[in-house]
């Protein structure tokens, strides 16, 4: 009875980390989607102003002075709240677009409005309609992603992990959704998509030794295609 019970616990233990790697939704491009976030999260951290420690201070002791903690607002939960809160409504201003690199056509996630939109040179964006359903994709990507991972990120926040150039992008991205390669850390989106695809390629033409060659993969899309 005991083993039943054992093998039991273990397939519930399998159903519930294949529910939590699958929790987040479906999206092209993932490793541009979820940078796309933190560089929204890296950019409230940039336009902080400095703010007072929280004085928790409320009770007083039996001489009539207050007691308590003073935290520093840097690492306290409310900052975290406050950088985190609304987030998403930021993801507006994002769209999936098409960049020729190389004579490779990518596809990826680009800031097309808004504060220090991206260079699109060389960049074909989506008609209106669709690109606006590509917009909405990241908005819900970017609420699940909070959704799973809030206690992680807000912890991060808390022990000022997310303070440095890229530490965002590297924790959420790489660390925690696994997005986005560690090899590639720092790397230049596009860039990198490029390698990437161009490494699919090569490994597929190996595996294809005599066959027809293989069609031209363009972007995330084949990848998914392959899940």
């Amino acid at each position: 009875m005991s083993l039943i019970r054992l093998l039991l616990a273990t397939a519930i233990c399998i159903t519930c980390l294949i529910a939590s790697a699958a929790a987040l939704p479906k999206i092209e491009a993932k490793c541009t989607a979820c940078r796309s976030i933190a560089r929204e999260l890296t950019q409230r951290i940039k336009d902080e102003k400095p703010r007072n420690a929280l004085d928790m201070r409320h009770r007083l002791d039996g001489t009539g002075q207050r007691y308590g903690r003073v935290i520093n607002y840097k690492e306290s939960e409310l900052r975290a709240t406050e950088l985190l809160d609304n987030l998403c409504s930021s993801t507006s201003d994002y769209t999936l677009v098409k960049t020729n690199v190389s004579a490779v056509r990518v596809r990826h996630w680009a800031k097309v409005k808004g504060k220090g939109p991206d260079d699109l040179v060389n960049t074909t964006r989506l008609p209106g309609e669709e690109e606006k359903a590509m917009t909405k994709k990241l908005e819900v990507y970017c609420g699940s992603l909070l959704e799973e991972y809030e206690d992680d990120v807000t912890e991060a926040i808390m022990k000022l992990k997310l303070e440095e150039e890229g530490s965002v992008s590297d924790y959420v991205c790489t660390e925690l959704t696994k997005a986005c390669p560690a090899a590639n850390r720092g790397a230049n989106d596009v860039i990198e998509e490029v390698q990437r695809l161009q490494d699919v390629k090569a490994a597929a033409e190996a595996a294809a030794v005599g066959a027809a060659a293989p069609e031209k993969i363009e972007g995330e899309a084949a990848e998914d295609a392959e899940d």
